[in-house]
């Protein structure tokens, strides 16, 4: 929901450093989350180990889009997902 790579009509990138892309900080999450890590002994794996991949970061793209659809009837096809596209895909704003 923050990331977004800006660009102009050119094609350069308007926001290419940390100050101006927008990413999740430390203080965004609530107070109550927790991290709870899951053993595992996975026989494919390096020493047993499960990869994480780029599931941790591109999962919550169909996730976020399927649960405004069921909530709102509206696919968001272009990320990331902000209240304007939300209105726009109702035919609230033009």
């Amino acid at each position: 929901l923050y990331e977004e790579l800006i660009l102009d009509e050119n094609g350069v990138c308007l926001n290419p450093d940390l100050r101006n892309y927008t990413v999740p900080m430390i203080g965004d999450l609530p107070e109550e989350f927790r991290v709870r890590l899951v053993e595992t002994d996975d026989p494919y794996g390096p020493f047993g180990a499960k990869s994480v991949s780029e599931i941790s970061v591109n999962g919550a793209a169909p996730a976020i889009t399927n649960a405004i659809h069921d909530a709102v009837g509206i696919w968001i096809r272009e990320w990331p997902v902000t209240p304007e596209k939300i209105l726009r895909g109702l035919g609230v704003l033009q």
